[in-house]
């Protein structure tokens, strides 16, 4: 009786850390700074709906391929906490790319980048997770840089300040997103999970009325 010839598993793809960390590391550098482009042509609000629009149009092909079910097997307590995510997200992008308008890039983007400030210290007094010394050393440096850096801003006029809000406002909603995602976006529900969100944020971040280049409001919102 012959030998069959050994099934190869596919290869698969590997990607070193380091390169995903660094490209992230770029489109996150560049993105405040094509958003401040962006505000000499359209209005903030604007340009948040229809950055997150495109999003939704990319991602929505793949979870409607693969993570059908796991849409449909959502509860009505999980759909609740899927709408107030995606509301929280939407008030972080909204927030944030006002902010831009405001203040400076440099202030804007190290103040909405204090979320994991926000996320480390919620979890412990609400989940009562317990922070690791080198966590809270982490903490406070971030915050000792986040003051040095927006120090300036105290002298140049209120609507720094404002803008300074509006960031922080930001890095808070989104440390809010990031604690619902914990606890709903686990395992194989990412996909499924991650879409409702990117679909329910254009359509918050365009609720204003009359503003120039957004989509129609939608109801769910």
């Amino acid at each position: 009786m012959g030998h069959e010839a050994p099934v190869s598993s596919p290869a698969r793809l590997t990607v070193p850390p380091q390169l995903v960390l660094f490209f992230g590391v770029l489109a996150t550098s560049m993105s405040s700074t094509l958003v401040r482009l962006a505000q000499t042509e359209a209005h903030s609000l604007a340009i948040a709906a229809w950055r997150l629009t495109l999003a939704t149009v990319m991602l929505a092909p793949f979870a409607l391929s693969t993570r059908r079910a796991e849409l449909r097997s959502f509860n009505r307590r999980e759909r609740r906490w899927l709408l107030a995510s995606g509301a929280l997200l939407a008030v972080h992008f909204a927030t944030w790319i006002l902010s831009l308008a405001l203040t400076s890039v440099a202030a804007s983007v190290v103040l909405v980048a204090m979320s994991p400030l926000f996320v480390g210290l919620i979890a412990h007094f609400l989940f009562h997770e317990r922070l690791s010394r080198e966590t809270i050393l982490g903490l406070l440096l971030a915050l000792s840089g986040s003051v040095i850096i927006t120090a300036g801003d105290f002298s140049g006029g209120a609507h720094q300040l404002q803008g300074d809000a509006l960031a922080l406002t930001g890095a808070l909603a989104v440390a809010g997103y990031f604690l619902i995602g914990r606890v709903y976006a686990r395992g194989s529900r990412f996909w499924g999970t991650f879409s409702p969100f990117m679909g329910r944020r254009p359509s918050c971040c365009c609720s204003g009325p009359g503003q120039r280049g957004c989509l129609s409001p939608v109801s769910a919102c």
